[in-house]
């Protein structure tokens, strides 16, 4: 044996030790197997193991003695194992009774509040078609003509509601494109939709035979978009017929049909391999961005400008790492959802109406004075009002602001705000506070102009569901409404910003340039609720037959089990219908261009995309510009996208392909300062004066910030002793990097969690969900996290037996200058005796962790700890500072006291 063969079949021991001690941890006297969980057994069946602090994965030695010892012996018999099946069905039970309780519960509340929801309308709406005979003649007397548009996204009862009201009239009109049902999480079953169509053109329906004509022109895309989304899709949907998916420039439009470009942008290197590409596509897309908009591309009205621009991507977190790319990059840009009351023209809005609504509001009130530099009380409303000690006084006070000038128009509003509408009330509010002229001002103020825009058509919206629904329309209702609609806005247009928003939201729009981010795919799993379809499909009654199938979501990673459950039909068909919707999402997204369309991926080859992967591993591939010097852009004019040909008549011509004339790059992402990001100049905008004050008078005195974070605290001057406490284990990480607080976060996350009560499997779960959520994979796993958690569970037992560990503890604090402090404190542990012990984590994984705390810490930690006694009216017992990657605790102990009784930070 080797001598590597012989370290690793050493570490090996240690980290099987490690994995039999847990098992005992688990075992009970009376039953040893009955509490270990089903995942443990199946990484003995496959000799999962992963390392241990001081241990290694086992290697080629210890798996082949594995693998024929214990794997085998647990593999042949975990899925056939009873109690594994007891287990199951009671798991299953649990749920499908859970389910119907909690259904049952919820209608007779909605029975007793008198209300239904969206679905009891449907389903109320089909019951009446079937079987009130009145309904029925009254539908067939009145109208002649059903037309259904966008038919595709139906949902299952929807589909019955129109089959029923088709036989009802004399003709029928279904609008819709199978090619665009990407709606499926919502309900919407497209495959439902084909057999319905299917079933009306072989005319094997009571309502006879149907024709489809497919339109056939494109009015939105010039000719190089609409060439990639034809010689693609052409082949994506080769089960359609070829003149049901290509699309052409009708003559209208002829005349812009050169417009236009294609290109494919891609990451120079696959560093960090599949655990990275979400954040390597991120990147890509941004560099492009500086990049093309340095390019000066060319639309029918002029040059591009960022407003121009719409990034699609798949999921809303992957819009916000977009967006954060972009910004670091000097580009404005916008995620899909925002929060108008966020900006100051919306607090503007926001407390104005809430004035209006109660003018005896003095929370509004001084949200407005303090928004209004030249409101006479703008700088002393804070203490002025402290110094009136008496409470009757104090509350009045805020009455007098009404008086001053700039609240004037506002007062005499408020005085008749019941009389008029949503909008009639906020137009009159947006010019009592001058807010267009405010605006000059501001930075963006046509984005802001935008925004008040924005705000007057939800006030529009509430107005008409208010009547639809005979409820009454007041201030104090659009008030409500704004708080609700107006912090998750939907934009599908930013004003000299780029656009970032998801796939999904993107149905039905269209900008001059889109760019589409083609993310990996990855394996979720089986699907766990699926619809097994009726054997024989009766169109006349599209629901009928069809159930519910339940496939709990447990060891998803235990290759047998998923080899079995692959096996099923209706796992099967639930995987190929996620793939084809994928296809159609992608489809979607691909043809919202107008001019420009691009494709970016997080791999430089494509490797394992969401469409390949759905459609065939060989569907697109391309060559690679020649990378000179790995720091700079590659750039490939006449580059080729080859399209793997799935309509091949014939055997003999495997592995044939269409090529696409494309424009292919490859970005650089290593570099810490690329060159390419830009900062747009923006042209003067025409509301450039004002004639209202900006700005402290010169002759003010500075004032401290009202608000501040405990880390924002400086270090300087604060003595104190730091010493290490404890050693918990080896350190987890040998050196921090890029992003590192990508990795300090999901550390906090995790050790939020209850740890002493959660299960092992619970445990493990959670882990990998902050690991993904937190795009932490690359440096952490499942295993470590655990392997912190539990050294710091067992170092509190150890060191405070009987005390209780409170995590995330929000505080709030005002000092003696009056500022605010308002923050988390990541965990306290509560002594029997009433004291605090204050814990902070921090994930620094150098070598001069004493050092590291003096300089950035200590004002942080005795913000904290005087917070904390203000709080309690009791002294911290003790700080400590939790270092899990270093697998160290700190204490920290000042020489000056935090409060008037303590010497601990």
């Amino acid at each position: 044996m080797s001598k590597a063969s012989m370290s690793n079949v050493e570490g090996s021991l240690i980290t099987l030790d490690r994995f039999l001690r847990d098992l005992d941890a688990h075992a009970e006297e009376d039953d040893p197997f009955a509490r270990i969980p089903w995942s443990n057994w199946a990484k003995v069946a496959e000799t999962n193991y992963s390392a241990v602090p001081g241990g290694k994965k086992p290697g080629k030695v210890p798996q082949e003695l594995l693998e024929n010892s214990s794997a085998a012996i647990v593999s042949e018999h975990l899925l056939s194992n009873s109690a594994f099946h007891d287990n199951i069905g009671a798991l299953v039970t649990v749920v499908i009774e859970t389910a119907i309780a909690s259904l049952g519960a919820y209608e007779e509340q909605k029975n007793r509040l008198g209300v239904m929801d969206f679905v009891d309308q449907e389903i109320r709406a089909l019951d009446l078609l079937r079987t009130n005979a009145r309904v029925r003649a009254s539908i067939a007397s009145r109208y002649r003509l059903l037309a259904v548009d966008e038919f595709q996204d139906s949902s299952p009862i929807q589909l019955a509601i129109f089959m029923e009201l088709a036989e009802l009239v004399d003709e029928v009109i279904w609008v819709g494109d199978r090619k665009q049902a990407i709606y499926g999480f919502r309900g919407a079953d497209p495959e439902l939709m084909n057999e319905v169509f299917a079933a009306l053109i072989d005319g094997t329906t009571v309502l006879g035979s149907a024709t489809s004509e497919n339109p056939g022109a494109s009015w939105r895309s010039t000719e190089a978009p609409l060439e990639l989304s034809n010689a693609l899709f052409s082949q994506v949907f080769s089960d359609q017929k070829e003149d049901e998916v290509i699309l052409s420039i009708p003559p209208q439009r002829e005349h812009l049909r050169s417009i236009g470009s294609r290109e494919l942008w891609v990451p120079n290197t696959d560093k960090g391999k599949d655990n990275a590409s979400n954040s390597r596509i991120a990147k890509v897309i941004a560099e492009g961005v500086a990049d093309f908009l340095k390019r000066s591309p060319q639309l029918p009205d002029g040059e591009v400008s960022q407003g121009d621009i719409a990034v699609l991507m798949r999921t809303n977190s992957q819009v916000a790492s977009v967006v954060n790319e972009l910004r670091a990059r000097g580009i404005r840009a916008v995620g899909s959802t925002s929060d108008l009351l966020s900006t100051r023209e919306g607090q503007f809005v926001a407390a104005g109406l809430a004035a209006v609504v109660d003018p005896d509001d003095s929370v509004a009130l001084a949200e407005l004075v303090t928004l209004m530099p030249d409101h006479h009380s703008h700088h002393t409303w804070f203490d002025d009002t402290a110094r009136i000690t008496d409470k009757e006084e104090r509350r009045a006070h805020p009455q007098e602001w009404w008086n001053d000038a700039a609240l004037i128009a506002l007062s005499e509003l408020a005085v008749n705000a019941a009389h008029h509408s949503s909008v009639e009330v906020l137009l009159p509010i947006i010019d009592a506070l001058d807010l267009p002229q405010r605006i000059k001002a501001w930075t963006n103020p046509e984005a802001r102009l935008a925004t008040l825009d924005a705000l007057c058509q939800i006030a529009g919206e509430y107005e008409d569901a208010a009547k639809q629904t005979r409820l009454p329309v007041t201030p104090a209702g659009l008030l409500d409404h704004l708080s609700e609609a107006a912090t998750a806005y939907e934009q599908t247009s930013a004003h000299d910003a780029v656009l970032v928003t998801t796939i999904h939201q993107s149905k039905g729009l269209q900008w001059p340039v889109v760019i589409v981010g083609i993310p990996m795919a990855k394996d979720y799993g089986h699907r766990e609720v699926n619809v097994e379809k009726a054997p024989v499909f009766d169109a006349r009654h599209p629901l009928a037959n069809r159930s519910l199938r339940y496939l709990p979501g447990v060891l998803k990673d235990y290759s047998p089990l998923k080899e079995r459950l692959g096996e099923l039909n209706v796992v099967r068909h639930a995987g190929e219908a996620e793939e084809r919707e994928t296809a159609r999402l992608i489809y979607v997204a691909l043809t919202r261009a107008e001019c420009h369309s691009i494709m970016a991926f997080g791999d430089p080859t494509g490797r394992r995309n969401v469409l390949s992967s759905a459609i065939d591993d060989g569907l697109l591939k391309w060559d690679l510009p020649q990378i000179a010097d790995g720091s700079l852009r590659a750039v490939d004019q006449s580059g080729s996208l080859q399209i793997a040909d799935r309509r091949q008549s014939t055997g003999n011509d495997t592995g044939s392909s269409r090529d696409l004339p494309i424009r292919i790059i490859a970005f650089p992402l290593d570099a810490d300062d690329t060159g390419t990001g830009v900062h747009v100049p923006v042209a003067p905008s025409f509301y450039a004066s004002t004639d209202i004050p900006t700005g402290r008078p010169t002759n003010a005195s500075p004032r401290p910030p009202a608000r501040f974070t405990a880390s924002g605290v400086d270090s300087e001057g604060i003595d104190a002793e730091v010493t290490i406490l404890a050693d918990l284990g080896e350190p987890l990480v040998e050196k921090g990097g890029k992003d590192w607080d990508r990795i300090g976060d999901a550390v906090h996350a995790y050790l939020g969690l209850p740890l002493a009560v959660l299960p092992a499997e619970a445990l493990h779960s959670a882990a990998k969900r902050i690991l993904s959520r937190w795009d932490a994979e690359g440096v952490l796993s499942a295993e470590m996290l655990i392997e912190v958690g539990r050294r710091w569970t067992e170092w509190i037992d150890t060191t405070f037996p009987g005390a209780e560990v409170v995590t995330e503890s929000p505080i709030a604090w005002r000092n003696d200058a009056g500022q605010v402090m308002e923050g988390w404190i990541d965990a306290r542990i509560v002594l029997p005796t009433g004291e605090h012990v204050l814990v902070d984590h921090k994930s620094y994984p150098g070598a001069d962790p004493i050092g590291h705390i003096r300089e950035n810490y200590l004002g942080q930690l005795r913000v904290y700890g005087q917070s904390l006694e203000s709080a309690t009216g009791r002294v911290t017992a003790q700080t400590v500072v939790h270092l899990p990657l270093l697998g160290k605790v700190v204490a920290v102990l000042a020489a000056e006291p935090a409060g008037q009784n303590s010497n601990h930070m």
